[in-house]
C-alpha cells in the first residue's frame, strides 16, 4: 500500500512540475516564427502601437501571420500620432487612411497591395510611392509636400492633392 501511495505522489509531483513549468515558460517560446512583437522596438509610436494592439486577437502581445494578413484596411485619425513605423509588417493592406497627425514621413514600400491611400491633413514632407503600383486613389491634401513623383503609378485613377 505504501508503494502505491509513493507512486501516486510521484506522478502528482511530476504533473505539478510539468504544469508549473508550462506556466513559467517565457511567452516568446510559444510564439511562431514570423510573429511580430507589439513593442516599442517594432512600433515606436505609442498611439500606433495601441492601434496595432487591437489587431492582436488572441491577446498574446504578438501579431501572428494570420492576424497580420487579416488586416487589410487601417484608418487612424489622431493629433498625437507622429510615426507609423511598423506599418511595413501589414503587407496585406489595401486601404490606408491617416489623417490629422504629426507624421512627417511614411515608408509604404512594403505595402505594395495598397489600392486606396488617404493621407490628408498631416505634416508629410515627402511621399515615395514608386513601389505602390496597385494604387488607384490617392488623397494627400494639406501636407508639406514639396514634390510628388507618380510616374510608377500608372493605375492611379483619382488624385487629390491640394494645399
Amino acid at each position: 500500500m505504501k508503494r502505491k501511495h509513493c507512486f501516486i505522489a510521484g506522478i502528482c509531483l511530476l504533473l505539478t512540475t510539468f504544469a508549473v513549468g508550462l506556466v513559467l515558460l517565457p511567452t516568446n517560446s510559444l510564439v511562431a516564427d514570423g510573429d511580430v512583437a507589439i513593442n516599442s522596438k517594432n512600433f515606436p509610436d505609442k498611439v500606433f502601437r495601441d492601434y496595432v494592439t487591437l489587431c492582436d486577437i488572441d491577446g498574446n502581445g504578438y501579431l501572428s501571420e494570420k492576424e497580420i494578413s487579416a488586416k487589410t484596411d487601417m484608418y487612424i485619425k489622431s493629433e498625437e500620432l507622429s510615426s507609423i513605423k511598423g506599418i511595413e509588417y501589414f503587407t496585406s493592406l489595401t486601404s490606408l487612411g491617416l489623417q490629422y497627425t504629426k507624421v512627417k514621413t511614411v515608408d509604404l514600400s512594403k505595402n505594395t497591395n495598397l489600392y486606396d491611400l488617404w493621407l490628408s491633413d498631416n505634416q508629410l514632407e515627402s511621399l515615395d510611392l514608386k513601389k505602390n503600383i496597385s494604387l488607384r486613389r490617392l488623397y494627400c491634401d494639406r501636407n508639406n509636400l514639396e514634390s510628388l513623383d507618380l510616374s510608377a503609378n500608372w493605375r492611379l485613377r483619382l488624385l487629390q492633392c491640394r494645399e
